[in-house]
């Protein structure tokens, strides 16, 4: 039997030695590589375990102006309800960003209604917020998940000049259809072709278009309709040059625009019921002016970073 003694309190020894050794050989306790303050730590998140692990999440962006505030919105909001978050802001392109999402290197970002809906199907019909949100819910792979969408969108939207709008009554599209004779239309030249552009109001609010102006900033389209050399114009709904009160979006009460709601795109298994209890009333309360404002904060060299707190403890989210 003393044989056996001995033994055993050798092996109890050599257990206790091992539980204070890190897996990495260091000592307990030691920073590991992506902890805060050590080499690849995110600037103002915070960083833990690999992506996938409970409690920890990765927000990617594209590396837009607009995705990179939105990305810090969702993860300081996630970071404040305990989630240990880190982000990457310079992810690329859609399909990039989908593909980091499906193999799980990315675990949420923040996306628009209508241009995932015809990432995934180019054909769908839908254009109105609600009809395109459950479109795409029934065209997502099945490991991704749109959470709820927010009432803040990019939706290309006609303006016009304040003036005008005084002038003329204009509120909505249709009221651009009473005015005597064809409009001069500018906008980017991408929608020139485009369904859901010039072609759509001539077939949804039967709006006589004399020609269409590509004009790609909104700059021009501000200089354009000033001089009067084109009496409306297509913005997106969140441009900053909206927030100066010299142009008036009319609304589109017939969805010629495909909706562009800005919605939070999750792995299918980050998409917790915790998360979604942080990142939907986020989207509840994020409205178009306000991201334009965001934006145009970005825009004037403001760090995103520094944007999005500003916003969400305004909004008491943070």
């Amino acid at each position: 039997m003393r044989p056996v003694r001995i033994l055993a309190l050798t092996l109890l020894s050599v257990v206790a030695l091992a539980g204070c050794s890190s897996p990495s050989g260091g000592a307990a306790g030691g920073a590991a590589p992506g902890a805060p303050g050590a080499p690849g730590a995110a600037p103002g998140a915070a960083s833990g375990p690999s992506p996938g692990a409970p409690g920890t999440v990765v927000v990617g962006a594209s590396g837009s102006r607009q995705s990179r505030v939105l990305a810090e919105v969702y993860a300081q909001a996630l970071a404040s309800a305990g989630f240990t978050v880190t982000t990457r802001l310079d992810v690329g392109g859609r399909a990039t960003y989908l593909a980091e999402l499906r193999t799980g290197a990315l675990d949420v970002v923040p996306d628009y209604l209508g241009a995932l809906l015809r990432f995934y199907q180019p054909g769908s019909p839908e254009t109105a917020p609600g009809a395109v949100a459950q479109a795409l819910a029934n065209y997502l792979p099945g490991d991704l998940s749109a959470l709820d969408a927010s009432r803040a969108a990019t939706t290309d939207t006609i303006v016009v000049s304040a003036a005008s709008a005084r002038r003329d009554s204009l509120t909505s599209i249709a009221d651009l259809a009473r005015l005597t004779g064809p409009i001069a239309l500018a906008g980017p030249g991408g929608l020139a072709g485009d369904g859901h552009g010039p072609a759509a109001l001539r077939a949804d609010y039967t709006l006589s278009i004399a020609r269409y102006d590509v004009t790609e900033t909104s700059a021009q389209i501000l200089a354009a309709l000033g001089s009067g050399a084109d009496e409306a114009a297509i913005l997106p709904a969140s441009d900053p040059a909206l927030l100066t009160g010299g142009l008036v979006g009319l609304s589109d009460p017939r969805h010629a625009f495909l909706a562009e709601n800005v919605v939070p795109v999750v792995r299918g298994v980050a998409a917790s019921p915790r998360l979604r209890s942080v990142l939907n009333p986020v989207s509840a309360a994020l409205s178009t002016a306000a991201l334009a404002r965001m934006d145009q904060q970005v825009a004037a060299g403001a760090d995103p970073a520094a944007v999005a707190r500003a916003w969400l403890r305004a909004q008491g989210l943070a």
